[in-house]
């Protein structure tokens, strides 16, 4: 399974030989809460945290059911046999998902490796670590759901380390003297 929100929200499943399906992943609540999960995956999101992101303080009586109703039918739609990447826990939900499972955390470490090889004086690696996360991108961060309040700190976030990622690989080109391609 690989989760990208460096674009539009998508979910892409490996078909074991067969190519790539992109899973379809329901209404904008549903797809919203699914981005929530994402952008914290590992981590456990409580039912009272994402009802407050989604809905602020417009949260209908019936907010707590449609949150199970949604995690279920994301269930349905990511899960196989014996494999469910979103977890009940104690009052909250969490997304199994390693960091190369998740495009945002994919590209954060190739930045970092990018940083550290400048830091270390080798700029071929750094220029080949921040090409290859520069490339992840798809479009801005969420962009089928920039207007939720909660994607708003996440494209914030994702959008400087972008630029800072832009600097330091034009930094590396310069370093090996490729000016035309720093600009």
């Amino acid at each position: 399974m690989r989760y990208e929100v460096l674009g539009p929200l998508q979910v892409r499943r490996d078909l074991q030989g067969e190519g790539v399906a992109v899973v379809e992943l329901g209404p904008p609540k549903q797809r919203a809460l699914l981005a929530l999960l994402v952008m914290h995956a590992g981590e456990l999101v409580s039912a009272d945290q994402i009802i407050d992101r989604l809905w602020r303080d417009r949260a209908p009586r019936t907010a707590a059911h449609s949150v199970q109703v949604y995690v279920s039918d994301l269930r349905r739609r990511l899960g196989g046999v014996g494999d469910d990447p979103i977890q009940t826990r104690s009052g909250g939900y969490l997304l199994r998902a390693t960091a190369d499972q998740v495009d945002a955390r994919e590209f954060e470490q190739l930045v970092r490796s990018g940083r550290q090889a400048l830091e270390e004086d080798r700029p071929k690696a750094a220029a080949a670590s921040l090409v290859t996360g520069l490339n992840l991108w798809r479009g801005p961060v969420l962009a089928d759901l920039a207007s939720q309040d909660f994607a708003q700190e996440h494209i914030q976030v994702l959008d400087g380390l972008r630029l800072d990622a832009m600097e330091a690989l034009a930094d590396a080109r310069l370093a090996l003297g490729d000016d035309d391609g720093a600009l």
